[in-house]
């Protein structure tokens, strides 16, 4: 028997407790998707452009609603760019602090 079980709860109970917890965790999405009545079918989620300008938003709601993989490509290059830029700014903001934050030489 692990020793974590032994020193909180006694034993077997703390045995039963974390079974019980794991039976009920696992069961949990099972018992909310069992909803009565028929199944409402394949949901389409797109993004309604009547009313926008002509613009950035358009341009990338026009992306979404047509193509969802050239969508992700577009949010994964963003979030990437992004992460560079941020990156590249934070390091100069700590030069100019005066934290160099490079490789650092190791002197055995």
């Amino acid at each position: 028997m692990p020793r974590f079980w032994r020193q909180g709860l006694k034993g077997r109970r703390a045995g039963w407790l974390a079974l019980a917890f794991g039976v009920l965790a696992l069961s949990l999405p099972r018992l909310s998707a069992a909803a009565p009545g028929p199944h409402p079918g394949k949901a389409v989620n797109v993004a309604d452009t009547r009313g926008m300008a002509p613009g950035l938003s358009k341009l990338i709601a026009d992306v979404y609603n047509e193509s969802h993989v050239l969508f992700a490509v577009l949010v994964v290059l963003t979030m990437a760019a992004t992460g560079l830029l941020l990156s590249f700014a934070l390091d100069r903001a700590m030069r100019l602090l005066g934290l160099e934050l490079g490789k650092l030489d190791r002197h055995e």
